[in-house]
């Protein structure tokens, strides 16, 4: 086969599997398809098919691709640090997505735990490393501002007082709620997550500003530090 032969094979095939993402969506794709499609808009003339494949056979699985590190993307023949990039782009974008979706004009207001829970979800997609967000709400819990406070290493983020509280003071905030992850860890907190905790809601209290919750994340689940210490409190008083 010709370079001419072989460049209108490639094209026909992308044509067939955009006009299959036209009528079905990603649901009808395999995994390999879905990066395969993907790489179309990095690599405008090569063969992705068979690098979706190599991507899914080194990783395992598409979030565990666009998980990856980097270096461990560009040890896969056909990838570049351009194309690595795009694929690292993709968690993010999604987070970036929800941010936005769950917002209506600069008032947002939040008063359900799981809804709160959900929009700190959306701000931890595809982060590796340890992040701690503080959200600043006035007194009818309209959102005013997120703040990423700190942005550690895998092994720990430093959480910051005086920053959470300048913020607050900032912010004319009647509310705050800290949010930060567990990468590929449990939703418990640690005894140092209880500690920085207590030590940040009695700052706050100074200024007259209320630690309203401090959520641990994990993927897509989440949990509530200030709710479930009110239920070991209730559990204990009975």
């Amino acid at each position: 086969m010709t370079p001419r032969d072989t460049q209108n094979t490639h094209a026909d095939h992308r044509k067939r599997l955009k006009a299959r993402f036209l009528e079905h969506g990603l649901s009808a794709f395999d995994k390999h398809e879905v990066l395969e499609m993907l790489l179309f808009y990095a690599l405008p003339r090569k063969d992705t098919n068979a690098i979706g494949h190599a991507l899914i056979d080194r990783f395992g699985s598409i979030s565990a691709v666009f998980d990856a590190s980097i270096e461990a993307l560009c040890s896969v023949q056909g990838i570049s640090e351009h194309t690595a990039i795009l694929l690292k782009m993709m968690p993010q974008l999604v987070g970036v997505y929800l941010y936005d979706l769950d917002r209506e004009g600069n008032k947002v207001k939040y008063f359900d735990y799981n809804e709160m829970g959900r929009f700190f979800v959306s701000k931890f997609v595809g982060k590796q490393t340890e992040a701690l967000y503080a959200a600043y709400f006035d007194n009818g819990m309209h959102l005013i501002d997120c703040t990423l406070i700190s942005d550690g290493e895998v092994n720990g983020s430093h959480m910051s007082v005086r920053k959470v509280v300048s913020g607050a003071l900032a912010n004319d905030a009647s509310f705050v709620v800290l949010a930060h992850n567990h990468p590929k860890g449990t939703v418990l907190p640690s005894d140092s997550d209880i500690t920085a905790t207590n030590v940040c809601k009695a700052a706050l209290n100074v200024v007259d500003v209320v630690l309203y919750e401090h959520y641990i994340i994990s993927g897509t689940r989440y949990m509530g530090l200030c709710t479930a210490q009110k239920m070991v409190d209730t559990e204990k008083n009975k």
